[in-house]
């Protein structure tokens, strides 16, 4: 600066005549400043008519890093370019013709370094004492700071309307001060309808005041709060907000406002409610099909022998109806374990084709018992529906069990519509209950004009054992085995209904590909069920079933030997003498599997039969190919009958006789 101020004095000419005109004009016009300008630290400018600089102090000759008399008696249009003048020229003649006694304006300067800063200018006349114009001042401020700020906060403040979480401030009322686009888009309130207002606004009532004042407690106190909403939309709609709200605080520490940013999280808690409820159903399905397990084995035995001596008594005899009630009341208890199973999706079954238009018209009698006769069953059968891969029993199941929830549903009186038809999703979904893939599936709908449920019974009804009916009306397991058996057909099930307005199940099974291949289902036509001599190598490790089977087999004439695991199994099967036709054996057993023994046993004997039984057989069934003419399976509980049947159509396979 100093180097600056010494080259100024001892220029000739130009300098000293600007020293010269700027005390005049000061004379002339009386101001009296003691101030001495040069040293300000601002910028500052004088000019005379002709807007021909006449003093330039220290700032200003050291930003443009030039001489003053490089400034000095010359206009700005000979110093700056035609843009940078525009608006600065027209300015300073509306001073020097008096439309203006002051104005200020923003402008860009580059420095010696080609750097642009940005300025604040302030120019006013300067005035004779006489009050005539005869120049004018100029002051300039450094605003770069403020520019940079003002850009920060254009672009926060556009980030800020633009983000897909919602913003909300409010004082410390609180009254809301500002909402952004995303609170406008969630909430469904304009922001004219927001700021202003209080934030209970969004109240939805599922939370209590002691949830909110532990929140209020906390920002109150200059801490960050985060926690989770139940708000409610200008609509009436609940929805799930996570929310984290912090103070903000002024220069003398107290809160000045506080800053609420949110997010609509509906989609979110809704899929975590849907995988809840799929891990707890799958839970249940566990449990149920682990019970099933030991309860078939058990009605195995009752079912076996109450057959047997029912066989040996005649009909007249008087133990003979005490006997026959025993065998009813197992079958019962054998239905009930397959209703469970179905829930579980834990049965092992045949698939045939089938069309269920040509299912329905043959259930229809016994459909119409079922709503009986003050209730009116229309069916609407589409004209024709693809076929669909099913086992008949488990269909006249779904059936029987939502008829059955159709007739409770109207009480006697109504009407309930059965119907079918083609239908195809473009795209797959996913809920709590069901993740089906788009593609074509047959549709099966049976609804009601009934008492419809409420939104919490439609999220338990598919539960074992969750009923709205008296303990004496029903079990709560005819819409879970619908679940189980739809689930098993890798199917789904909407089910829409409110209270007073009825209900309405669509049951989507998956259409049969046409020209697809399927495996013939077996028949008894043909088979002699005698032993012919055959070897059985028998395998349970329940000693009731495995004496049972044991009987039954011999009583038909078969060799049997007999093993309580796996590993006596094959112990029996290394040191027998003879050929083994057949083994039968329980798929779930202590240490050795029925499948790990098979496999064992078949690296000596490639050809080896296998009849796999099971009341439960989970997962070990996955590595069973019932599609190998070797393999056989039968469920527990089984007749006499039955296991001779499955054992000899497995034989006859292999010609034994």
């Amino acid at each position: 600066m100093d180097k600056s101020r010494k080259k100024s004095r001892t220029s000739s000419g130009g300098s000293d005549t600007a020293r010269m005109s700027h005390e005049a004009i000061f004379t002339d016009a009386g101001s009296g400043f003691s101030l001495d300008i040069s040293k300000l630290s601002f910028p500052v400018f004088f000019k005379d008519m002709r807007l021909r600089y006449v003093f330039v102090n220290d700032s200003f000759v050291r930003f443009y890093g030039k001489e003053p008399e490089f400034f000095i008696g010359k206009s700005d249009e000979e110093l700056f370019t035609e843009e940078e003048l525009s608006i600065v020229i027209s300015i300073q003649k509306d001073i020097l013709s008096g439309k203006s006694a002051c104005l200020s304006y923003e402008h860009p300067e580059l420095d010696d370094e080609d750097e642009a800063h940005w300025f604040l200018t302030t120019v006013e006349p300067i005035r004779s004492p006489e009050g005539k114009i005869i120049g004018l001042s100029g002051i300039s401020a450094d605003i770069c700071e403020v520019k940079v700020a003002e850009t920060e906060l254009s672009l926060l403040s556009t980030a800020v309307q633009h983000l897909s979480d919602i913003i909300v401030i409010t004082d410390t009322q609180p009254v809301i001060q500002y909402v952004n686009p995303a609170f406008v888009e969630v909430t469904g309130y304009s922001v004219e309808e927001a700021v202003g207002k209080n934030p209970s606004i969004l109240k939805s009532g599922m939370q209590n005041e002691a949830f909110y004042k532990k929140m209020w407690d906390t920002i109150s106190c200059g801490k960050r709060w985060k926690g989770h909403f139940l708000n409610k939309r200008k609509d009436g709609s609940v929805y799930h907000e996570a929310a984290s709200i912090s103070p903000v605080f002024g220069t003398d520490g107290e809160i000045m406002n506080y800053v609420a940013v949110k997010r609509d999280i509906s989609r979110e808690a809704e899929l975590e409610e849907q995988l809840q409820q799929a891990h707890k159903m799958e839970a249940i399905g566990r449990l149920a099909g682990g019970v099933a397990h030991d309860f078939n084995n058990i009605l195995t035995v009752i079912l076996g022998y109450s057959k047997i001596i029912l066989e040996k008594l005649d009909s007249s005899d008087v133990h003979y109806k005490q006997v026959e009630e025993i065998h009813k009341a197992g079958q019962r208890a054998a239905n009930l374990t397959k209703q469970m199973l179905a829930f579980s999706r834990r049965q092992v079954l045949s698939y045939t084709r089938m069309n269920l238009n040509s299912v329905m018209t043959e259930l229809k009698g016994v459909l119409d018992g079922i709503v009986g006769e003050g209730v009116e069953l229309v069916f609407d059968l589409a004209e024709k529906v693809d076929n669909v891969l099913s086992n008949r029993v488990q269909i006249e199941q779904i059936m029987m069990n939502l008829l059955t929830n159709a007739r409770d549903a109207v009480d006697g009186k109504g009407k309930v519509s059965v119907s079918t038809g083609n239908v195809f999703l473009n795209d797959g979904f996913k809920n709590g209950f069901f993740e089906v893939p788009p593609g074509a599936y047959v549709e099966l709908k049976v609804e009601d004009d009934g008492c419809g449920m409420d939104e919490n019974t439609v999220k338990c009804m598919f539960e074992p054992f969750f009923t709205t009916k008296s303990h004496s009306c029903g079990t709560g397991l005819g819409l879970s085995t619908v679940y189980g058996i739809v689930k098993q057909h890798s199917g789904c099930i909407f089910v829409d209904s409110e209270p007073g307005k009825g209900s309405v199940f669509r049951v989507l099974i998956p259409s049969l590909p046409a020209g697809a291949g399927l495996p013939e289902e077996e028949t008894d036509s043909g088979i002699k069920m005698n032993a012919g001599g055959a070897s059985v190598l028998l395998v349970d490790d329940d000693k009731s079933v495995l004496d049972l089977a044991e009987s039954i087999l011999k009583f038909t004439g078969y060799s049997v030997q007999v093993a309580d695991s796996g590993e006596g199994a094959l112990d029996l099967f290394i040191q027998s003498d003879s050929r083994t036709d057949l083994l039968l054996t329980d798929v779930v057993l202590g240490g050795m599997s029925g499948v790990e023994l098979a496999a064992k046993l078949r690296k000596s004997d490639s050809k080896l039969k296998v009849l796999f039984m099971s009341g439960f057989a989970g997962e070990a069934l996955a590595g069973i190919d019932l599609s190998n003419p070797l393999n056989g399976f039968i469920e527990k509980p089984f007749s006499m009958n039955t296991l001779n049947f499955k054992v000899s159509a497995l034989l006859k396979r292999g010609g034994k006789k």
